[in-house]
Parts: C-alpha cells; sequence; structure tokens
C-alpha cells in the first residue's frame, strides 16, 4: 500500500502527512502494547523461551505466507546476524 502511494506523484506536503501518518500508527500500536499487560507477560515467554532454545544448541523455527514469509525471513536474518556479529546489539 505505501509503495503505490508514493510512487504516484506527490508534494512534499503530501508525502510528509503520509509520513506522519505511519508514524502515528506505530506509535499507537506501541502505547497499546504497552498497556496491556497480558501481551507483555507473552512477549516475555516468547522471548524467554527462544532465548533458551538457542543457548541450548535447539531450533528456532520461523515461517510465514507472503508478507509475514519475509516478516520470518528477516526474523532469522536477525537472529544469525547477531550470533555473526557479537558486537551488535
Amino acid at each position: 500500500m505505501v509503495h503505490n502511494t508514493l510512487s504516484r506523484n506527490m508534494d512534499s506536503q503530501t508525502a510528509v502527512q503520509l509520513i506522519t501518518a505511519r508514524l502515528e500508527e506505530t506509535r499507537d500500536v506501541y502505547q497499546a502494547t504497552l498497556k496491556n499487560p497480558d501481551l507483555l507477560k507473552t512477549i516475555a515467554l516468547i522471548t524467554e523461551k527462544v532465548t533458551s532454545a538457542l543457548r541450548n544448541n535447539r531450533r528456532v523455527v520461523v515461517f510465514g505466507n507472503g508478507g509475514s514469509a519475509a516478516d520470518a525471513q528477516h526474523f532469522a536474518a536477525e537472529l544469525v546476524g547477531g550470533f555473526a556479529n557479537h558486537h551488535r546489539r
């Protein structure tokens, strides 16, 4: 959706409005997450499980379909890259 919107000719004011809207959406997601203790506990549990698996030479399997597959691939690359480059954090 963003690509189609950006591919049109638009003035800088319209571009700024689009960027602002996307950043506000992201902020709203973060704020909603911070206000949801159950979700925060779930995120912490998943973090503990993934960390434990990696520390114990176990596998972490991630997958998706379409855009979610790209997210899964990116997540896996971050895990691998993080271990290959210990100085990155």
